[in-house]
């Protein structure tokens, strides 16, 4: 086993308040377009693992609030989770996990698996942000709504064009190329929608684009989980949590499809998994993307914890239901280990 390098122990003594970390994950892949970085490369995350590893503090999430609900929380725990439930989490990030030996926790969208598609984001992303041709002109109907976009000089877009846009992201102030652009409007539109909405929709661009009907793409890291992956997935050291059926913004539902989505999703996966699944993780997870109703149902549903995706520690004071987290981004493990530091000691 290895010792705890002096600069590291000189750095964990200043954990002088009781406080611990919960990192978010979605993706342990080399993605070619990563435009709201989800994504690690196996290289930086087995980095990234042997600085959680060598700090010995790697933490089960349950664990963690275990402590909390106890009056404590572990000085400098660190608890690993991923959202959505990537085929990459199954088949890159957890023989890393057990070579390292840190537990996780991997929140898994149930309806969504054995889709043997990728996730819609993806879909959209693969669509506009990935080398090849488009048509001149879209013209296309959302929920009642009509929506045109002209491409003009857009149409073709090269392997070369995609290198040079490689770090672009979604947040970053203007867009490189107007594809970039009518990806951001299309995001924008889709992403509250009903999956049953989204899907007619994502068929519409499939057939305006010239893919085929059903993005095939059984072999790629970019699809979900099958359910014998997930029934894989969830062993050792690594728990499954819910991420509700289809991955919705719960806060634009109704009160019905709401407790569908949560109570469905754990009674699924219990059967899926063989264990009690009692960890929850809200899609998308920011400030109105869930509200109090859907907070109150994940506690009715049986849940003892639920995870949102705004940034911050975990104190003894931190609502278990509204669990904050710190979202990892492709870093080395030197910038990872400071990020880290920082998050543990934050004010």
């Amino acid at each position: 086993m290895k010792l705890v390098p002096h600069f590291l122990r000189s750095r964990i003594r200043r954990f002088v308040r009781r406080r611990a970390v919960i990192l978010s994950y979605h993706r342990v892949a080399d993605a070619r377009v990563d435009p709201w970085d989800l994504a690690v490369r196996p290289d930086r995350f087995a980095e990234q693992l042997d600085v959680i590893a060598r700090l010995g503090r790697a933490t089960p999430l349950r664990d963690l609030v275990r402590s909390m609900n106890a009056g404590r929380v572990p000085a400098g725990a660190i608890a690993v989770t991923f959202d959505d439930g990537y085929a990459d989490n199954l088949l890159q990030a957890k023989p890393l996990l057990e070579r390292f030996d840190v537990p996780a926790t991997v929140f898994l969208s149930a309806g969504i698996l054995d889709a043997s598609k990728s996730f819609w984001w993806e879909q959209l992303t693969d669509l506009f942000l990935t080398a090849g041709p488009l048509p001149g002109g879209l013209e296309i109907e959302v929920e009642g709504n009509l929506h045109r976009w002209t491409l003009a000089g857009a149409c073709e877009y090269s392997d070369e064009d995609a290198r040079r846009d490689r770090d672009w992201r979604g947040w970053h102030a203007g867009a490189p190329t107007l594809r970039h652009r009518i990806y951001l409007d299309l995001y924008g539109l889709l992403r509250p929608m009903r999956e049953e909405s989204r899907e007619t929709a994502l068929a519409k661009l499939r057939s305006w684009a010239g893919r085929r009907a059903h993005p095939d793409l059984p072999f790629a890291s970019a699809r979900a989980l099958s359910t014998r992956e997930a029934a894989l997935l969830g062993t050792g050291r690594i728990e499954v949590g819910a991420h509700t059926m289809t991955h919705p913004r719960l806060s634009v539902l109704n009160a019905a499809d709401k407790a569908h989505e949560i109570q469905e999703s754990r009674r699924m996966l219990e059967q899926i998994v063989g264990q009690s699944v009692t960890s929850f993780a809200y899609p998308y997870g920011q400030s109105g993307d869930y509200d109090a109703q859907s907070v109150a149902m994940v506690r009715q549903a049986g849940f003892t914890l639920a995870c949102a995706n705004v940034p911050g520690p975990v104190t003894r004071r931190t609502n278990r239901f509204e669990l904050p987290r710190f979202h990892v981004s492709d870093w080395n493990g030197d910038v990872f280990e400071r990020n880290l530091v920082a998050w543990l000691n934050a004010a």
